[in-house]
C-alpha cells in the first residue's frame, strides 16, 4: 500500500486528526492564528507598504515581519498589536463563531 503525503493544509489537517497527532481544538487555534497573520499581511498590502516600509513605521525588523507573515514565527500579542497599529488596525475580541 502506497502512502501519499498531504499536499494541502486541509489534507494535512485531516491526516493529523486521523492519526491522533493533533486535536481538533489545536487545529482550530492554529487556524485562528493563521487567519490573524493573513489579515495582517492583507492590511499591509492594502496600505501599499512593503515589509521594509512597515519596519520603519513600527520598529520591527523586516526579516521578523517576513517570518511572521509566512507563519515561520508566531508573534507575541504585543508584537502583533504594534504591527497592526502601524497599519491603522487593531484586534477586537468577539464571540466565537458557532463552528469554532
Amino acid at each position: 500500500m502506497t502512502r501519499t503525503k498531504p499536499k494541502t493544509w486541509d489534507q494535512y489537517e485531516k491526516a493529523a486528526l486521523a492519526k491522533g497527532a493533533i486535536s481538533a481544538e489545536d487545529l482550530r487555534l492554529m487556524d485562528a492564528e493563521i487567519e490573524i497573520l493573513h489579515a495582517l499581511a492583507e492590511a499591509r498590502a492594502e496600505c501599499n507598504l512593503s515589509q521594509r516600509d512597515l519596519e520603519k513605521l513600527c520598529g520591527i525588523k523586516q526579516s521578523a515581519i517576513s517570518r511572521i507573515e509566512t507563519g515561520v514565527h508566531s508573534p507575541e500579542i504585543g508584537t502583533t498589536l504594534r504591527l497592526l497599529a502601524a497599519l491603522g488596525k487593531t484586534l477586537k475580541v468577539v464571540p466565537l463563531a458557532e463552528d469554532f
